[in-house]
């Protein structure tokens, strides 16, 4: 792997990758490309797979230059200036499974990636101008594994066949407009492990269906309005490592729920109103790693009760009463334990 991020990158270097035979991964991440490049060189890799050039303001002029290779699986181009004029040539890369054009000029390109990219398995289309247009073509690729629209004019019509998707395993809403329809879709996708709909419109979703889904590691539902949502439901999910409930109107008058999440690597927690009887069950998680409790009534009292929780690296109790005595004594129980305050 040759790693430039954020490197000055002029022509020269890009002629020179030519002679670089046996590279298989290329990140230029965040590097200062010259003004209408010529990436033809990086085709001539016999051998690469990945190509990252986020954040370099490559534009669609520059990515014409590149040429068909049938090596690349994996384009990463979020933050750049690419449009849907550089889709129309995803077809030069026939084994492409991996898309990430976040951050982007493209708008509804649905077909464009379907009929160009038809080897997809991973695609990221978050803070881009597609639409639920975009959003019914993706989900008729049935083979599809991860999915991001994060931060789209999404809505439960677009992603209406989203429960079609069998082979999903990951799906990223956050900051959309879908409501509790298009999390009850979802609770019947068998291979799902990772879900965020933080920031949505979700309000009463569906917990207990979603929770016979034992893959499932990864859930995220902060500010949103579940505040009446069975959350008891997720003591079921026993493969549950992250839990993300942060600055939303959950019922906390009893977590104790939380005591049957053995796997539980991260919890937030940011911004509510944590009974003292939660700390008891938290205290005892025997695989949490990081807890974020800012801007919550989190207390030093609790914090000395975490001090037996032996496995914590990370604390966030940002915007609370703790004092800095009371850090203190949390510091010397848990002195590899970093406190954010």
């Amino acid at each position: 792997m040759l790693n430039v991020n954020g490197c000055t990158v002029d022509q020269y270097f890009i002629n020179a990758l030519s002679k670089l035979h046996a590279l298989t991964n290329l990140s230029m991440n965040g590097a200062d490309v010259v003004a209408a490049a010529d990436l033809s060189p990086i085709s001539y890799l016999p051998k690469i797979a990945s190509l990252m050039i986020g954040m370099t303001g490559i534009s669609d002029k520059d990515f014409e230059t590149l040429h068909s290779t049938d090596s690349l699986v994996e384009l990463h181009a979020w933050d750049t200036n690419i449009s849907n004029s550089s889709l129309e040539k995803l077809n030069i890369f026939p084994n492409l499974r991996v898309l990430n054009i976040a951050g982007t000029k493209v708008s509804d390109c649905g077909h464009l990636i379907i009929d160009n990219a038809p080897t997809l398995k991973d695609i990221d289309l978050s803070e881009t101008n597609v639409t639920d247009e975009t959003a019914k073509i993706i989900c008729k690729k049935k083979d599809l594994c991860n999915l991001s629209l994060c931060n789209v004019a999404v809505t439960d019509i677009g992603l209406k066949q989203v429960c079609d998707l069998l082979s999903l395993k990951s799906l990223w809403l956050a900051g959309t407009r879908v409501t509790d329809k298009t999390f009850s879709g979802i609770s019947v996708l068998p291979n799902i492990r990772d879900l965020d709909f933080s920031g949505t419109g979700i309000s009463r979703p569906n917990i207990r269906a979603l929770a016979s889904n034992i893959l499932l590691e990864h859930l995220s539902l902060t500010n949103t309005r579940i505040g009446n949502a069975d959350m008891s439901a997720v003591a079921d999910m026993s493969s549950l490592q992250s839990l993300d409930v942060g600055y939303s109107d959950i019922n906390t008058d009893d977590l104790y729920w939380l005591s049957q999440l053995f796997a539980l690597k991260s919890l937030n927690l940011s911004g509510l109103n944590v009974p003292k009887s939660a700390f008891g069950y938290i205290g005892k998680l025997p695989s949490l790693q990081n807890l974020y409790l800012a801007q919550s009534n989190f207390e030093g009292l609790q914090l000395v009760e975490l001090g037996n929780c032996k496995q914590l690296t990370e604390i966030n109790i940002v915007d609370t009463s703790v004092t800095e005595s009371e850090i203190s004594v949390f510091e010397t129980a848990l002195p590899g334990c970093e406190v954010l305050n």
